[in-house]
């Protein structure tokens, strides 16, 4: 591997990191809810706005704007500032009082998150070449899934020895080192480097032309709805899972995180990689691949979470996730990889955010919420399975998600993913 390659994968590894942290700060609100919501007398709906709607408010709001100044301005420091300001509003969530302090930190974990993801995709973009790409997405959407087994896992482990307040604290604070070691190495790319397609050369237009051409690109709007519901119903699941787990099972908080962080590590990596792999290999011969992928990758999910709702032994429920989200995770990446191949240089940044807009309000802002008040609207006829039956019901929703990915492949036609 000569020196340009080695560094390339140093910045992907790095910005995958990113990622990991990104949703480690995110996802330990889901093993320590259950405690939180003891000492601050919560039902399941105050529950969800704390794990949903209080992140993704800003979250998805901010998200399009930080994207149009990434696709205009230094991405590299963009992503630095941000990891930097989610960490400290992690660590500040261990200060909480109450219901609504703790809304507000959230709310800036929110903020600082918003401008993670977006540049991060339209820097690979510049790294790697149309036929890399998949691939590339599919190594740094590993963030995730190791994100949120180790926040699980490590969150789990230390509420039991510390006490949820002081997790949030040593969970965050280490994100600012990271901050600060991506403004010292990452190298801002040449934006556009790998067009090949003179008509598409770099111009600068404003935010409303530029939103005009997302929407007038039929596979991009094919995504958007396919990748929404995709995201709602696994973070339904992956919200709610640790509250089933210790409320079904009276497991401790510590073997609840090592169970369900197992079944995250053993499933959702190895998805996301071979997801993008089986991607880039089939959609040389025909780009519709990256379409019918994860359309049938969701529809097979959906009978492992929906087992994993009602099984009567812990163990095999962490399988069921596990296995669910290797699934869910397998058509991850084509789809991403689908949007940053089909819109302009120019609207990467924006293409990410609107389509993280779009799934973070509805599927990490709703979701959440929904099924929390689904679940205390069933707490009379279910007792405390009611969430159980609420976040089974929000499963069935990978249909329609299969239906839209089948449906933008038909888009796909005129597009390839060849250099």
């Amino acid at each position: 591997m000569n020196q340009s390659n080695k560094y390339r994968a140093f910045v992907l590894i790095l910005l995958m990191l990113t990622y990991l942290f990104n949703f480690m700060d995110r996802q330990i609100l889901s093993i320590l809810i259950e405690d939180i919501g003891n000492d601050f007398t919560l039902n399941d709906t105050q529950r969800g706005l704390l794990m949903g709607l209080a992140f993704a408010l800003f979250y998805a709001g901010l998200g399009v704007p930080v994207a149009w100044l990434a696709d205009r301005a230094n991405r590299k420091n963009i992503i630095a500032a941000a990891v930097t300001v989610w960490s400290v509003a992690t660590a500040l969530c261990g200060l909480a009082s109450g219901f609504w302090s703790l809304f507000a930190a959230r709310i800036g974990v929110g903020i600082g998150e918003a401008g993670g993801t977006p540049p991060a995709h339209s820097i690979l973009g510049d790294y790697f070449r149309k036929s890399e790409l998949t691939r590339a997405l599919s190594i740094y959407s590993l963030g995730p899934a190791f994100g949120a087994a180790l926040g699980l896992m490590a969150g789990g482990w230390l509420a039991d020895q510390i006490g949820w307040r002081l997790t949030f604290v040593v969970v965050g604070l280490p994100g600012i080192i990271l901050g600060i070691i991506v403004f010292l190495t990452v190298r801002e790319p040449k934006r556009g480097r790998f067009v090949v397609d003179k008509k598409e050369e770099i111009v600068s237009r404003s935010f409303k032309e530029t939103f005009v051409s997302l929407y007038k690109q039929p596979a991009y709007v094919g995504v958007l709805g396919g990748h929404t519901l995709q995201i709602m119903c696994g973070f339904i699941l992956m919200s709610w899972a640790a509250v089933i787990m210790i409320r079904t099972f009276n497991a401790s908080t510590s073997d609840v995180g090592i169970l369900l962080g197992l079944g995250i590590l053993f499933g959702s990596p190895f998805g996301m990689v071979c997801g993008g792999f089986l991607s880039d290999k089939l959609g040389m011969r025909n780009a519709r691949w990256m379409a019918w992928i994860p359309a049938i990758a969701l529809l097979i999910s959906m009978p492992f979470y929906l087992s994993a709702m009602f099984v009567t032994n812990i163990v095999i429920m962490a399988v069921l996730i596990g296995l669910g989200g290797f699934f869910v995770a397998f058509g991850y990446a084509p789809g991403i990889g689908i949007v940053q191949t089909v819109v302009k240089p120019d609207e990467r940044a924006l293409a990410s955010a609107i389509l993280f807009l779009t799934s973070s309000f509805v599927g990490l802002g709703l979701g959440p919420v929904v099924s929390g008040w689904l679940s205390d609207v069933l707490r009379e006829s279910y007792g405390q399975s009611s969430i159980n039956v609420a976040v089974a019901v929000t499963q069935l929703f990978f249909i329609p998600a299969a239906l839209f990915y089948y449906w933008t492949s038909f888009k796909l036609k005129d597009h390839s993913i060849r250099d």
